[in-house]
């Protein structure tokens, strides 16, 4: 029996763990002013990118206030170092949750 297609323009839904973390980003204060009014989830480079032939779209998030978020997707502001940011998230996830992101995600 052959699966569905993806609406997905890569091909690929987020598996079962990127939407559990991504669920967690979305309850995170702001990354960039730390408002604690809800967050946007922010693919930061989109969530069909790749790199080194591994997908990190789903994986490469940020919670974005609203007005942090209009200032980066409307106003086109780049907000600091997303690298930084993420890598920070990433220890605050693992420390909550004892969970990790893929190895393979941290390489590329």
């Amino acid at each position: 029996m052959q699966s569905k297609p993806s609406n997905n323009r890569n091909g690929r839904s987020a598996n079962q763990a990127e939407k559990d973390f991504q669920g967690w980003v979305k309850y995170q204060e702001c990354i960039w002013c730390g408002s604690e009014c809800g967050s946007i989830v922010d693919h930061v480079v989109g969530a069909k990118t790749g790199h080194n032939k591994t997908h990190i779209g789903h994986w490469f998030v940020l919670p974005n206030c609203e007005v942090c978020d209009h200032k980066n997707t409307v106003k086109g502001e780049k907000l600091g170092d997303y690298a930084t940011k993420w890598e920070l998230l990433q220890s605050v996830y693992e420390a909550e949750t004892g969970r990790k992101v893929p190895v393979d995600v941290w390489r590329a």
